[in-house]
């Protein structure tokens, strides 16, 4: 019944637009004119890809809509001209918002300006080389709890019902609040297009001249399923190409589960050479803004020199990618070498350790063997020093017979050589304790 409803309308409205259009001025200039082309809209100047959508709770001015070519020193804004039109009424091009479908529907957003009326829809007059331009346009961002009310009432308006007892008697009718509700859930509430059409004024009713056309899409630029991707900052810029190097990334607002961290390599002429995702998961998002990731590997893990490449968010909804950062892949060997300088100090210390145990157990007095490990192990500035306060006590440095024969004098030199390691392994005091605690052994 429902349907029935519509097609009947339909008919009605198609066939009363075709009488008025043919007792139009331009519609009969149109008909006898079939030697020029069809009157056309073109867009010269697009809409920027994306914008901040306004709630109506928010007063003041606010930056405009511009133009997709629009910079500092120049601004630019939504153009449009009206081809093959060869009548002297005066045409009027309306700007109204558009869902971002293949085919777009009305959307419920609603345009916001100076020529603007209630429902959204912004007329500006044709100039006299048949060019208009929007300026000063904001998008009104309509709640989602609003949207199905907005499109049960557009619909029940398309079908002229709007008496209350005659839906409630009519159980197809009832149905449109459903159908509403499926249709709000479906549409795109942060990407719109914006619908140009051309029309002319004749008895107070309007004509179109030529069919509409729709920009490319307008994304809301505070969402994170269509704003910007943007690297704000990264603790590591280089790891090894080894990969699986924890890093951690802020970041604009993005969708856990509709971003990727890219990471890519580009030869001198823009060619991409290789590219990997990093691996986390959405857990590791942090309140859309900070995402904790592991590199990837690099294609080859035996390179000898660094290489750079280049890091950026990706969402693959829409293909949008983030502005590249530069990240340096190193070789192993040079990820290697601090852990191999450190592998060089244990082993030197164990070695020293295991003489002066020997040594202790045998009751050995010369050749103290754990005098150069100890020393191997100390700066030489503090060496020098500790050597003069050691001295002054009358006391050898490491010395075995100056610590093992008075008990006064093992006792200071015990406390020298903790003042010793405190000063050269303070920060690292399980390293100072199995020292002491060696040297403790030795002496007694």
């Amino acid at each position: 019944m429902f349907k029935w409803i519509l097609v009947v309308v339909y008919r009605v409205v198609y066939s009363h637009s075709i009488r008025n259009i043919s007792r139009c001025p331009c519609g009969q200039n149109l008909r006898n004119s079939s030697r020029f082309s069809t009157p056309q809209l073109k867009i010269l100047e697009q809409p920027t890809n994306r914008i901040r959508y306004r709630y109506r709770s928010e007063k003041g001015s606010h930056g405009g809509l511009t133009g997709e070519n629009s910079s500092q020193n120049k601004k630019t804004y939504p153009t449009v001209k009206l081809e093959n039109y060869h009548s002297t009424a005066q045409v009027y091009i309306r700007a109204s918002l558009y869902t971002n479908e293949e085919r777009p529907k009305s959307h419920v957003h609603k345009l916001m300006g100076r020529h603007c009326n209630e429902e959204g829809h912004c007329t500006v007059p044709l100039s006299d080389n048949m060019i208009a331009t929007f300026q000063n346009l904001g998008i009104l961002f309509v709640g989602k709890k609003e949207v199905p009310d907005i499109l049960y009432r557009r619909k029940l308006e398309e079908t002229q019902v709007l008496h209350t007892s005659f839906i409630s008697a009519n159980p197809s009718l009832l149905s449109v609040r459903e159908e509403s509700e499926r249709d709000a859930k479906d549409m795109n509430l942060n990407s719109v297009k914006i619908c140009f059409e051309a029309f002319v004024y004749e008895n107070d009713m309007s004509y179109a001249v030529s069919s509409p056309i729709f920009s490319r899409p307008v994304a809301n630029q505070k969402s994170p399923d269509s704003g910007e991707l943007k690297i704000v900052r990264m603790d590591k810029y280089c790891g090894p190409a080894t990969g699986d190097e924890e890093v951690f990334l802020l970041c604009e607002k993005v969708n856990k589960k509709e971003i990727k961290i890219r990471f890519f390599e580009t030869d001198s002429d823009g060619h991409q050479l290789w590219e990997s995702f990093a691996n986390f998961t959405e857990a590791d998002v942090h309140h859309q803004v900070a995402i904790v990731f592991r590199t990837p590997p690099y294609r080859d893990q035996n390179i000898k020199s660094s290489v750079q490449v280049y890091v950026q968010l990706f969402r693959p909804r829409d293909g949008e990618y983030s502005e590249g950062r530069p990240f340096t892949y190193k070789p192993k060997e040079h990820d290697l070498d601090g852990v191999e300088k450190k592998r060089r100090k244990i082993s030197h210390y164990n070695s020293g350790v295991e003489d002066i145990s020997n040594n202790s157990n045998n009751g050995g007095n010369s050749g103290f063997v754990g005098n150069h490990s100890f020393t191997s192990l100390a700066d030489s500035s503090h060496t020098t020093q500790s050597s003069r306060d050691s001295n002054n006590n009358n006391i050898g440095y490491y010395g075995h017979s100056s610590c093992s024969h008075d008990s006064t004098k093992r006792e200071n030199c015990l406390q020298i050589k903790s003042n010793h390691l405190n000063r050269n392994y303070g920060p690292n005091r399980r390293k100072a304790n199995l020292i002491e605690n060696s040297i403790t052994l030795f002496v007694n």
